[in-house]
């Protein structure tokens, strides 16, 4: 059982501890990403997740990850719409040591002016390699449509033309106002008592903040909105992304949502993996996935397929779909997938990285810790009702982008 603690300054810790560990994960995250941007400033959220390894006062950036593997330790970062997150796993012997590095990282990074170029450089591949990587391309433009108009549309990365203007004042004012003790979280897990996690955080983290109040990001719910995008790339296949509205992270129904999900797309036996793949041989990968945010959420499907069966497979999709709302789920699809779901939860719970990264996210979205036994138990209730709910709310065909990416030449090849 976690156990959240506040401090004045307004900075949380989410404590888990787990006996039978001998790591430590450890991490820092901030609430904020992609959608607390704006349109000049857009990718500026990762461009500082990439730069704050870039060297601080007393550390380079070799400093940085030589003293970390130093003792077998591993650190990483990653960016969001909505939080980025700093963490490390080591051994529990090394954790203070650790930790020690993290804050400086976290807070004393300098952004030297050369390792900015280089990073710039860094971050303008990373942006080409996801252009040209068909499924990033399906799924960031079937984003900006369904979420249109709504900072939930902007890239994570940014654009090259944004990147190309973030500066290393840029970046320090950023971090300035979005880097506060009330917008931070810190997740610690595994073979650490909770008094030795407080004072790990007391020493290293709570007086380093120089501002205490992040600047708000005022933004209203996203609406969905109805669309369709097609962006050609000289590839193979023809790739497909659904949106459908899906829910917020809180919301009451989000296990029944998971549930759904698992029967109607997100594995091997479910409807859409064995209509589309296995009987009618149309794609070798399907998939659906729920999206959730803090005040809006939503419901992907996603595939890959020859452009002469783009067509069938979209048929052979809606067609999946309209049998899920007449009909709805069966009871044995419906205890498989809660089967699944269950046992996804408890699979995270042997891993403290895993236990760091759910524990930070549900106290940024609910501010309460995430209580496993109490999500098993929330799955386990999950009725048909609500699932027929859902999926009379979800697929609203009025509120559907969709998204392909396909070479036109072969299209109309496969056409003609």
């Amino acid at each position: 059982m976690a156990k959240l603690i506040k401090f004045d300054n307004g900075l949380r810790l989410v404590h888990a501890w787990v006996p039978s560990a001998r790591s430590v994960a450890f991490g820092i995250v901030a609430g904020t990403g992609s959608a607390d941007e704006n349109e000049s400033n857009s990718g500026i959220s990762h461009f500082l997740e990439h730069m704050q390894f870039k060297g601080t006062a007393k550390r380079t950036a070799f400093d940085i990850a030589r003293e970390f593997e130093s003792v077998g330790a591993q650190v990483n970062a990653f960016t969001s719409k909505q939080q980025t997150c700093y963490h490390f796993v080591s051994i529990d012997e090394n954790a203070e040591y650790c930790a020690e590095i993290l804050s400086d990282l976290f807070f004393n990074s300098t952004f030297p002016d050369e390792e900015l170029k280089k990073e710039r450089s860094v971050i303008i591949e990373e942006i080409n390699q996801s252009l040209d990587t068909p499924e990033d391309v399906c799924m960031d433009t079937l984003s900006k449509v369904f979420f249109d108009g709504h900072p939930l549309s902007r890239q994570i990365l940014g654009t090259k033309e944004s990147v190309a203007a973030i500066t290393s004042k840029d970046l320090a004012d950023y971090r300035d106002r979005r880097y506060t003790a009330d917008n931070c979280i810190v997740s610690v897990a595994g073979h650490i008592s909770e008094e030795a996690a407080r004072e790990l955080v007391k020493k290293y983290f709570l007086k380093s903040f120089k501002n205490l109040k992040a600047e708000k990001s005022e933004y209203k719910k996203a609406s969905y909105n109805k669309g369709e995008i097609i962006t050609e790339r000289d590839i193979e296949q023809a790739h497909i992304g659904m949106a459908f509205p899906g829910l917020r992270f809180s919301d009451a129904l989000s296990p029944a949502l998971m549930v759904l999900n698992a029967a109607f797309g997100s594995g091997m036996s479910s409807r859409l993996f064995q209509r589309v793949r296995e009987e009618l041989g149309l794609a070798y990968t399907i998939y659906t996935y729920p999206s959730f945010y803090k005040n809006e959420g939503a419901f992907v499907i996603y595939t890959g397929t020859n452009p002469a069966y783009k067509a069938k497979a979209l048929d052979a999709i809606r067609g999946e779909i309209e049998i899920l709302k007449k009909s709805g789920l069966t009871e044995q699809e419906v205890k498989s997938a809660k089967q699944q779901v269950k046992a996804a939860y408890v699979f995270g719970e042997e891993s403290t990285a895993s236990l760091m990264r759910i524990h930070s996210k549900y106290v940024l979205m609910t501010e309460k810790p995430f209580d496993i036994d109490a999500q098993l138990k929330r799955i386990d209730a999950v009725e048909m009702s609500q699932l027929n709910e859902l999926i009379e709310k979800i697929f609203d065909y009025e509120k559907m982008a969709l998204s392909l990416v396909v070479n036109k030449k072969r299209a109309k090849k496969a056409q003609g």
